[in-house]
Order: structure tokens, then sequence, then C-alpha cells
């Protein structure tokens, strides 16, 4: 499934089992749409985001869409930063503790597609049902993350970088 209220290339919509939803993300109508697509029962193995929106909000409408990856399937997420400067370590953090127990094996990557305020994200659904989350940690988190100083001065500081074959 693509989500996009954008135009995709010809060549994408070409391909088999590429189904076009021209909503936003956080449409109500999504997830029903979604389901029917992938069939009663059925769980989407890979899930990506790049939505050109505030970090916490991209997360919240991940969460709200977890349900339909399998175990065991990835999440792949572009996140878009704001401002400059070059630590964003204190961001990341954050962000697992609010995937915490929905994802696992966390990674971060500056890719060499990525622009300088941009970092990517890479999750793992568990297999099996994770730990009870920690509420008062979790909104923390989130309430940190919403915080006037995350939308200015910060960048990212990778775990690893992806380089492209020589």
């Amino acid at each position: 499934c693509a989500v996009d209220p954008a135009d995709l290339a010809p060549a994408v919509l070409a391909l088999p089992n590429v189904h076009h939803f021209r909503l936003n993300s956080n449409d109500p109508a999504l997830p029903p749409l979604m389901q029917a697509v992938l069939g009663e029962g059925r769980k989407a193995q890979l899930m990506v985001c790049d939505c050109n929106i505030h970090p916490l909000s991209a997360v919240q409408i991940v969460q709200s869409l977890l349900h339909m990856l399998e175990p065991g399937g990835h999440l792949i997420m572009t996140l878009k930063m704001r401002g400059i400067a070059r630590d964003r370590t204190d961001i990341f953090k954050r962000l697992c503790i609010v995937l915490e127990g929905q994802l696992e094996n966390h990674r971060w990557a500056a890719l060499l597609s990525n622009t300088k305020c941009e970092a990517t994200y890479v999750g793992t659904r568990p297999s099996l049902p994770g730990p009870p989350l920690d509420a008062e940690k979790t909104a923390a988190a989130l309430e940190a993350l919403s915080a006037p100083s995350f939308k200015h001065d910060h960048t990212m500081k990778p775990v690893y970088h992806i380089k492209a074959p020589a």
C-alpha cells in the first residue's frame, strides 16, 4: 500500500501489488482500507514512513498502524529533523522510549540519500508480546519531544552508516 495524497510515479503504480491510496496518513479511512487490501487476518511484512512532518507526529501515525505489521516485520521511517546542530542522540533515545514494547532492535542510520536534517529509523515488530509499557516514562518522552527545544537546534549522531557500493 502506498499512502500519499500526491501522484505516484507511473513505474511504481505499474508494479504488482502496489495499491495507492490518495489520502493523508492520518485519515481515519486508511486503516480499514489497508486491512481490506491485506486481506482478513493478514499483516504487512514491511512498513515505510517518509512523511514530511514533525517526528512526533510521524511516530504517532505509525503507532496507529503498527497493529498491521506482522511479528518480525520491519518499520523503516525517515524522520525530518529541524535545526542544524550535530547531536540528536537525546531525540533518538526519547523516540525509542515511545516505541518501546511495540518495536525492538532500534537502529538509526545516516543514509547517503538523507539530507542533513533527516535520519532513518529501523525497528522490528517483536515476535512475542513485549513487557508492559512504562506509561509515566512514555508520557515524559512524548512531552519532551513536543517541547519547543526539540523543534530547534538538533541534528543527528548516527549509530552506523550505509554506504553505496564502490
